[in-house]
């Protein structure tokens, strides 16, 4: 059907011919048809009221589904086309919307809608002409062209607004659960559960920053275990959204505790401890909180506990000693633990050590006092007499603190070890008696071993030292005396030497014949070992007073005194026993002498020296012969005497000489006491074969013979022989007395001398022989009887001597007579005087003229000269001797006259050199010359190059004190004579400094040996080894800590006696030790909910603690090997690993990042609180939970059930699994899982 189309053409419209495809039954028309411009109806809003609101959130669709826009929510303009004026308003009716089309195809949203700005509804001019259709009245044509469009009005309006209110979220806080005393936890989004979130919207961003979600709690850290509080989200609005009021609970758990006994000990013969207080326990894992102490929570509760150590009393069967462990008796003490700690979950009460210490016995040696009764007899058994051997010894056995007396056992030392049963229990085997038996020493306060010749009463410097005779007895072994169940103290005791008695067995007086001094021998008592009295076996040497060490032994001896009837010096030589002749009384003239030894080791004793004594030879008068010494010589007679009577005593006395004799005797006292009718004196001299003249010589006297020699009073010894001597006569006289002796050459004198005896001329002239001394000079010549003197050639100052003898007649002898001849001029020289003044001086560096004039012989002319030195006219300078030859400056005839020869003399000045006294350090390098003055040098006179004086020290420098300095070398020249002196060297202590060396150390390292420095006041080392004494380092405090300590020094000797010794102390620093914290794990990356073990330890014994960065990210628990990490929410987190600094370890830290991969979701809450204990498993471990659990299953490393099972208790074991990781899944009563891993030891 092919509809036909009008063009309508009305007023105001343009016909337009449009191009139509008409297609009817297939075929299509093409026609052309004016086109009509279309009018146009603009469309606003009406202003009919606010719009309804809506709610965030809500879709545009759904807005519009619920709106409530009608025909009348528009407002349609009608404009024909080409009109440009006013618009007709159409009517309602007049537009629809197409089929399928409504209010919502033409409008849309501005933005997105916001509570804050709400949002605005527009029209959307596109979608006009594709909604909207219209239509005139009824008169007018249908379907003509409209054009829809947005009203141009200024006033129209195009948009309106909505309202927007807030959502409204339900969000839900989660159940949760904390231990007792920690901190609410902190909620975060993920704890929450939010509903009616529009689409798109993300929670983060919502509640991010201040708009945060919080909940608050309805208890504290305080609050008791056991109750639930509630978590409240209080109402609020954020932006676009608003919440009601919504709560959770949250279950306070009993906080985790794991206690254990305190190790503790008791002595062996102690009774075990039946209680401990409560608030001894200790806290092994996990905290208490708040502040609480065991203190403060136990009240003063006591607990009983029970012993693995069996003890006992004194005697009886016991435990050893050793570590055993004790724990809580009875359920009822574990009930009352519980109750104190209400708010804990105690895990565990572990037991502890006991151990059971060694008890002390303590070995006290007696004191020198102690006696023991031995046979019915008390005994000094800690004395013993001087030169004895030590005695064995005794100690008593004492418990601790229990004192030495009669209900002590006491016991001697010897080889075999005592059972001291009363302290020792006799029915465990080990304790019977000693391990090692003690063994007694002694010693003096040198620490030198007491011995037999120990003295009784050496001397002594402690200041505590009473008795000088008392010594340390001591138990020489107290290091290694031992028992199984026993520890021994030791306290010293005493040992006294007492002196040893000693007696005389023999007193012996020597006195000489005629004397009255008289010397006494003295013999004491042999050693008397049975009786312990006596010299001491090795002093033996000194029992007879002529070895000079026995007077060592007493410091007076008694002496013996003559009585009236014998005290005559007169007493002849002889042995006198008799107590009327002799009495031994001390110098005071009593009997019982007050004396006391000299050597403090004996007692004297003078039981000879009693009266009444019984005479014997113990006490006698030994009267000894006197020495006399007869010396024989020899007697002489002139030439032509008689020959003397040998024989006579008063001849005697010129050639035989007594010494010795006694009370004022003489020879004749010989014959007065002679044994034989002749005597014994010496009467029977001569001359063999005398001849009748003897000849001059010597001739031996015969005659001596053995009864010369014998004496009652003397020892008699003869020296030497008899001798008779002819000696010459020495009457004669040489008479010789010339008139001058002074010659010129040429001049011949007789000599005329004589001989006379007595008056008598007995020889003359050439009977006298004459001899010349020098016969080139002055000759001796014979001329008929006489002898005459002849002068050959000038002699010098001394002259020539001319010797006379005669020697003609025997028996007599040689008469001499000697006289110096000068001949001091030549021959037919005038008759000068020469006068000589000083000829000799002392070199002073200038020229010396030598004094001298020639006058006439009565001097009064004195005439011209001059002298030659040494043959030259320059006056000499030089030390020395000159030849002077001294002329006339005019003789006869004009020539020069030589007058006579001298010498002048220039002694050496003197140079002295004295050596500067000085003082040197001792042990200062001695220089090779010390210093010295010098004087009497002239001018710039010196020592020869080279050849400069040393001073040196006489002998080698041995130590401090004063030695001589002397001068050696040293050439002044010809010109001086050296004349040394003396100094002193003044050789004063050298210094010394010991320093300790600052020793560094480590606690725990051994500390280095401590060490010193020794140096000399140059700061140079010394070695040590030189010293003489012995220097130690040691610490003022034993060091057991880190920390400060001093370093003294300590002397032990004599002094260093050339040295001044200044000892300064230092420092021992001993740091702290590293820590030693290390840690292992075996991972750092978890999924929620999965537990890791870090192992620890440190050296340090401070406690590790561990603090997790984030404990909303995982947890830590500490255990015993270390912690358990458990992951809780995805994130990252360090966990810090500490241990703090102690007295004697540094502090450590270190940290570990953990990844948590995943949340735990919903078990996150609701298991938190299901876990195993501990996870280190070695045979059980307990299950934690709030819930009911139903099954266990344990899987290995490879994912294998290795065991199940069903409704298990609190307690699990565990033990037939191997080692290594495991994996537990906690089932619970709903159904919810829990997996743990856990390590099988």
């Amino acid at each position: 059907m092919i509809k036909n189309i009008k063009s309508i053409i009305t007023s105001g419209k343009q016909l337009v011919l449009l191009s139509l495809i008409l297609v009817s039954g297939g075929s299509v028309v093409h026609a052309q048809e004016a086109t009509v411009v279309p009018d146009t109806v603009y469309v606003s809003f009406t202003n009919s009221g606010a719009l309804p609101s809506m709610v965030y959130g809500t879709a545009f669709e759904d807005y519009m589904a619920v709106s409530t826009f009608n025909e009348t929510s528009l407002k349609c303009m009608w404009a024909p086309a080409g009109n440009t004026g006013s618009h007709q308003l159409m009517k309602n009716y007049q537009n629809k919307f197409k089929s399928g089309k409504s209010f919502k195809d033409i409008m849309k949203f501005s933005a997105t809608p916001t509570v804050k700005d709400g949002v605005k509804l527009q029209l959307v001019e596109t979608a006009l002409q594709d909604a909207l259709d219209c239509y005139r009245s009824v008169t007018e044509l249908y379907e003509s062209p409209v054009v829809y469009k947005l009203s141009k009005e200024a006033t129209a309006t195009l948009e309106r607004t909505i309202p927007v209110t807030r959502a409204e979220l339900t969000i839900t806080p989660r159940d949760t659960v904390r231990f007792y005393g920690d901190p609410n936890p902190v909620y975060s989004l993920a704890d929450f559960t939010i509903e009616g979130l529009a689409a798109g919207d993300d929670a983060a961003t919502i509640f991010a920053g201040e708009n945060e979600l919080a909940v608050t709690f309805g208890g504290d850290v305080n609050t008791a275990a056991g109750q639930e509080v509630y978590v409240t989200l209080v109402a609020g609005t954020v932006d676009n959204y608003s919440w009601e009021q919504k709560q959770a609970k949250m279950a306070i758990k009993k906080a985790l505790l794991s206690l254990a006994l305190p190790d503790s000990s008791r002595l062996y013969d102690d009774k075990n401890i039946a209680k401990i207080k409560g608030e001894e326990l200790l806290v092994t894992s996990g905290t208490l909180k708040n502040d609480q102490t065991l203190s403060d929570l136990f009240f003063s509760d006591e607990l009983n506990v029970i012993h693995t150590a069996v003890s006992a009393g004194l005697g009886k069967v016991k435990s050893d000693v050793g570590t055993y462990s004790y724990q809580l008796a009875t359920q009822a003490d574990t009930a009352k633990v519980n109750w104190r700690l209400a708010n804990y979950d105690v895990q565990a009460i572990a037991p502890a050590n006991y151990v059971v210490e060694k008890d002390t016995i303590t070995v006290t040696v007696f004191p020198s006092d102690a006696q023991v009764e031995i046979e019915g007899k008390k005994v000094s058994v800690m004395q013993k007499v001087y030169g004895e051997k030590n005695p064995d010894g005794y100690f008593w056995l004492t418990k601790r603190k229990e004192s030495a007396g009669s209900s002590s056992p006491s016991y001697t030392f010897t080889t075999a070890a005592p059972v001291a049963k009363d302290y020792i229990s006799a029915e465990n085997e080990a304790d019977k008696g000693f391990t090692v038996a003690p063994v007694v020493s002694y010693l003096d306060y040198e620490g030198n071993a007491v011995t037999e010749k120990t003295d009784v009463n050496l001397k002594r410097e402690k200041p505590n030292q009473i008795e000088d005779s008392l010594y340390v007895a001591k138990v020489g072994n107290a290091d290694k005396i031992s028992s199984k169940n026993y520890a021994f103290k030791v306290v010293d005791g005493t040992l006294k030497i007492n002196q040893r008695p000693l007696d005389f067995q023999k007193v012996v007086v020597d006195r000489i014949y005629g004397e009255t001094k008289q010397d006494t021998t003295w013999t004491f008592e042999a050693n008397n070992a049975e009786k312990q009295r006596g010299l001491a076996s090795f002093d033996a040497a000194y029992q007879i007073s002529t070895n000079k060490k026995a007077f060592e032994l007493i410091d007076v001896m008694p002496q013996l005194v003559i009585k009236k009837q014998a005290a005559d010096s007169t007493l002849c030589a002889g042995s006198y026993i008799d107590t009327l002749q002799i009495k031994l009384v001390t110098v005071d003239n009593t009997v019982t002498p007050k004396f006391k030894a000299m050597d403090r080791n004996y007692s004297l004793k003078y039981s000879l020296l009693t009266d009444n004594a019984k005479t014997n030879d113990s006490i006698r008068l030994e009267v000894a012969k006197a020495d006399l010494k007869i010396k024989l010589g020899t007697i002489q007679r002139t030439f032509g005497a008689a020959v003397p009577d040998f024989n006579d005593v008063e001849i005697q006395k010129e050639f035989i000489t007594y010494t010795g004799f006694k009370l004022d005797e003489s020879a004749k006292n010989l014959d007065l006491v002679a044994t034989v009718a002749e005597g014994n004196r010496i009467k029977n001299l001569e001359i063999a074969d005398q001849p009748s003249v003897l000849p001059v010589g010597i001739y031996e006297l015969t005659g001596i013979r053995d009864i010369n020699k014998e004496n009652t009073n003397y020892a008699i010894t003869i020296e030497g022989k008899a001798l008779y001597q002819v000696i010459p006569d020495n009457s004669l006289v040489l008479e010789w007395n010339p008139l001058t002796v002074d010659l010129i050459v040429g001049d011949k004198i007789k000599l005329d001398a004589k001989v006379k005896k007595e008056q008598e001329v007995i020889a003359e002239g050439t009977q006298i022989d004459f001899v010349s001394s020098d016969p080139e000079k002055i000759q001796i010549e014979k001329v008929g009887g006489y002898c005459y003197l002849s002068a050959k050639a000038l002699t010098d100052n001394d002259g020539v001597t001319i010797t006379a003898s005669y020697h003609g007649l025997a028996g007599y002898e040689e008469v001499t007579k000697t006289v110096a001849y000068k001949v001091i001029r030549l021959k037919n020289e005038a008759d000068y005087n020469i006068v000589l003044g000083d000829m000799s001086f002392v070199y002073d560096g200038k020229a010396k003229e030598a004094d001298v004039k020639i006058t006439d012989l009565e001097g009064l002319k004195e005439y011209p000269h001059y002298v030659l030195y040494n043959g030259d006219t320059d006056l000499p300078v030089k030390a020395g001797i000159y030849n002077v030859s001294i002329y006339l400056e005019e003789g006869k005839g004009n020539s020069n006259l030589f007058i006579r020869k001298e010498t002048m003399q220039i002694k050496a000045g003197e140079v002295t050199v004295t050596p500067k006294d000085v003082s040197l350090v001792y042990g200062t390098a001695v220089p090779e010359s010390f210093e010295y003055t010098v004087n009497g040098f002239i001018g710039n006179d010196s020592f020869k190059a080279g050849k400069e004086p040393k001073v040196k020290v006489a002998g080698e420098i041995t130590g401090v004190g004063e030695y001589t300095l002397y001068v050696e070398g040293g050439d002044p020249g010809d010109n001086y004579v050296l004349v040394t002196k003396t100094g002193i060297l003044t050789v004063t202590k050298s210094g010394l400094t010991i320093k300790a060396d600052t020793i560094r150390s480590v606690y725990g390292e051994e500390i280095p040996e401590f060490t010193f420095t020794v140096t000399d006041p140059d700061g140079k080392k010394v070695d040590p080894e030189t010293l003489n004494d012995i220097y130690t380092i040691k610490t003022e405090v034993e060091p057991e800590d880190a920390g400060e300590y001093d370093l003294l020094i300590d002397c032990v000797g004599v002094g260093e006696g050339d040295y001044d010794v200044v000892m300064i102390p230092a420092k021992l620093y001993i740091e702290k030790a590293d820590a030693g914290l290390i840690w292992d794990i075996d991972g750092t990356t978890m999924a929620g909910g999965d537990s890791i073990l870090l192992t620890a330890e440190a050296v340090s014994p401070a406690t590790i603690t561990y603090t997790m960065q984030y404990d909303t990210v995982a947890s830590v628990k500490a255990v015993e090997e270390g912690a358990w990490i458990t992951g809780k929410h995805q994130g990252v987190t360090k966990l810090y690993i500490s241990i703090p600094e102690e007295k004697n370890y540094l502090a450590a830290n270190d940290s570990v990042t953990f990844n948590v991969t995943s949340t735990v979701a919903n078990e996150s809450i609701a298991l938190q609180n299901v876990g195993l204990y501990p996870t280190f498993v070695e045979n059980e471990t307990s299950v934690t939970s709030d819930s009911p659990v139903v099954m266990i299953r344990v899987f290995d490393a490879s994912g294998r059930l290795v065991k199940s099972i069903e409704k298990p208790e609190s307690l699990i074991n565990l033990s037939e699994l191997s080692k290594g990781y495991h994996l537990v899944q906690i089932v619970l009563e709903s159904g919810e899982v829990k997996t743990v891993r856990i390590m099988k030891k």
